[in-house]
């Protein structure tokens, strides 16, 4: 829950912005995923009532990364790419950690409204998503957030960094022995990021809300970074194949449809995203955190992992239960 002292920096920066008489309701936490806390909170002054979500991080260097999270996404903002509106973010304290204050979607989910919809109206969402994703893309980097390599000087500059990141978690990985092989292959692959592009790092539907009102708006950008498209599609594509590979194949087609220069060397980040997605799960179960996903999905995903990887992940699996 939300405590007194939490609860007195969400009103220091509430009340400027509203009405100093207004009453602050926490209320139920909101599935959030495992990097942070979220809860719903009711402003209410005079007749009316305005509805907020405080993002509560988890982890290390809260502050910083609250503060960094809070200004790209103004950045964001600013080029015009649909996010919450944003009232202001907090430093870890005493009691909590790093937060971020923004406006409550209280419309539609649009990973619900495919996987309950009508064969049209699954069409119409993953047209919709892809649109969205691929207008991220396609925004000036440069005004989002600053790159941590040069691909004018090396063009493979964005896969080795993913690579090393990956590498320095085998360090601590039961896994190393099936995943540094492919790894190494990775790194002997000539494949090239030509063009920096904006990243979300965790696009997939259910990050994809809408407001009353039809607007379609864009959540959790902590990942947000710069890199290869085709990184990004590769990783909603395996997202989406753990709870519905049929879906993620249309989605797939969409997407290549929409922008066929994304199907070169695609397998080459479909291998990144599998080798990404296997390491989080490790740390995942070996810190015991609910991640609200059920044992069918961790089970396509590994079915999906051996098959794009080219191994067997017994050992994974056996760890896993």
């Amino acid at each position: 829950m939300i405590n007194e002292e939490l609860r007195g920096k969400i009103l220091n920066i509430l009340i400027p912005q509203l009405d100093p008489s207004m009453t602050l309701n926490v209320g139920d936490k909101i599935p959030g995923g495992w990097e942070s806390d979220i809860y719903a909170i009711t402003a209410e002054f005079n007749s009316d009532n305005l509805y907020f979500v405080v993002r509560v991080l988890k982890g290390e260097n809260t502050t910083v990364r609250a503060e960094k999270e809070y200004q790209d996404m103004i950045n964001l903002s600013e080029i015009g790419v649909s996010i919450p509106k944003l009232y202001g973010f907090g430093p870890s304290g005493e009691t909590h950690n790093g937060f971020i204050i923004m406006e409550q979607i209280l419309g539609n989910n649009m990973g619900e409204l495919m996987l309950a919809g009508a064969p049209e109206e699954i069409q119409k969402q993953v047209i919709k998503m892809v649109n969205l994703h691929l207008g991220i893309q396609e925004k000036d980097w440069n005004k989002v957030t600053e790159a941590n390599y040069d691909i004018t000087a090396n063009p493979r500059a964005f896969i080795n960094s993913r690579l090393e990141r990956y590498e320095n978690k085998l360090q601590h990985s039961s896994f190393k022995s099936i995943i540094e092989p492919i790894i190494k292959k990775l790194y002997q692959v000539n494949v090239e990021t030509t063009k920096l592009q904006v990243i979300h790092n965790d696009f997939h539907p259910f990050n994809i809300l809408y407001r009353l009102d039809g607007t379609a708006v864009i959540i959790d950008w902590s990942g947000v970074d710069l890199g290869d498209a085709r990184f990004d599609v590769a990783w909603t594509y395996l997202l989406i194949s753990s709870f519905n590979r049929q879906l993620a194949d249309f989605t797939l087609q969409v997407y290549f449809s929409q922008k066929p220069n994304l199907q070169n060397q695609f397998d080459i980040f479909i291998k990144l995203v599998c080798i990404r997605r296997l390491l989080d799960i490790e740390v995942i179960a070996a810190s015991n955190i609910d991640l609200d996903m059920g044992s069918s999905l961790i089970t396509n995903f590994i079915s999906f992992a051996e098959e794009k990887l080219e191994v067997q992940l017994d050992k994974f699996k056996e760890r896993l239960r």
